[in-house]
């Protein structure tokens, strides 16, 4: 994380926790529904089954009250640490206006704006959904080895490919593709502003129209680079569909035999076929984590460069006196480079 985007450890832990929950009261609800469905098939007396229907009722309104609590609290983290950087940003801009000349408007525009949001937006979209996944995982893995060790070994192999390659192929690509990104909407920014900054010499000049085609040719450089990537999105999401399969066949596969054995009854098999399906739904959002990840990487890098701003301007308050005095000290003054 960088270090305008200042986020402590313990801030993440509330959001991690009701995503947790809302994870977990998710797979007990496919659980409890499984006991439920292969139970009701036996034809028993209406009052065995009278806990089960409470408890999936409970926990599906438990889902959706975790899930809306999750969100309010991930997202208000999110929004402080966009908040926190920018007025970091500001500071080390004010203090250091030498070298923010260096950097035309477009580009401060881009990295106070659209850089800070892609690097707050990984809380949101990979840290947080991680460490859900994490957990999530965990509990998966151990409930279901307490009812069959052997289930458990593979559903733990399918969430660990479904962790680590997916999301690896998700980013490779979209790593280029926001290099470009980056570069276009530095580029559709600069231009922009330089139509709206300058318009009245532009006019006088008649460079309006050759300023009017430059920001028409870098506002759709800027549209395409955005779909830039989306085949690697496909193939990510496409490899989680194919581990997630091979995984819930495997899985059918090892308690069939089991099963057919005679020593486990309907219900365990249900509940572990059914597991399976739930606890991948974690995981699933890994490879867009990956992606956010990866995007913030630049703008992370972009972002480090106002960080490391020397602070070369000092502020003193002084007692006012009853004759004005103006005195100017290391002035320095510019201009936006496209102009000329």
């Amino acid at each position: 994380m960088n270090t305008l985007v200042k986020l402590r450890f313990r801030e993440l832990i509330p959001a991690v926790v009701a995503g947790s929950v809302t994870m977990i009261a998710s797979i007990t609800l496919t659980v409890v529904s499984a006991w439920l469905i292969t139970k009701a098939w036996e034809m028993p007396p209406v009052m065995d089954l009278t806990v089960a229907v409470t408890a999936v009722r409970a926990l599906g309104i438990s889902r959706a009250v975790f899930r809306y609590i999750e969100r309010i609290v991930s997202h208000d983290l999110a929004l402080k640490a966009a908040s926190r950087a920018r007025s970091s940003a500001y500071q080390r801009l004010a203090s250091s206006p030498n070298s923010a000349l260096t950097m035309r408007r477009g580009e401060l525009l881009s990295r106070l704006g659209a850089d800070i949001d892609s690097v707050a937006d990984v809380i949101v979209r990979a840290i947080i959904p991680a460490g859900v996944a994490l957990l999530t995982g965990v509990f998966a893995i151990i409930f279901t080895a307490i009812l069959s060790p052997a289930t458990a070994l593979v559903l733990a192999i399918g969430l660990i490919a479904a962790a680590i390659i997916p999301p690896l192929l998700a980013a490779r690509g979209v790593k280029t593709a926001e290099a470009r990104r980056a570069e276009s909407s530095e580029a559709y920014l600069s231009s922009l502003d330089q139509v709206l900054s300058n318009q009245a010499a532009l006019r006088v000049r008649g460079d309006m129209p050759l300023a009017l085609s430059k920001a028409d040719v870098a506002a759709r450089s800027y549209s395409s680079s955005l779909e830039a990537g989306a085949k690697d999105t496909a193939i990510g999401a496409a490899s989680s569909l194919w581990i997630h399969g091979f995984t819930v066949i495997g899985v059918l596969m090892v308690s069939a035999s089991l099963y057919v054995d005679g020593s486990h009854s309907p219900q365990w098999f249900g509940v572990l076929v059914l597991l399976s399906l739930a606890a991948f739904e974690a995981v699933s959002v890994l490879p867009d984590a990956a992606i956010a990840r990866t995007r913030a990487a630049d703008a992370t890098r972009r972002l480090a460069e106002i960080s490391a701003l020397p602070e070369s301007v000092s502020l003193e308050l002084r007692t006012a006196s009853d004759q004005p005095v103006l005195r100017a000290e290391n002035l320095v003054y510019g201009w936006d480079s496209d102009l000329g």
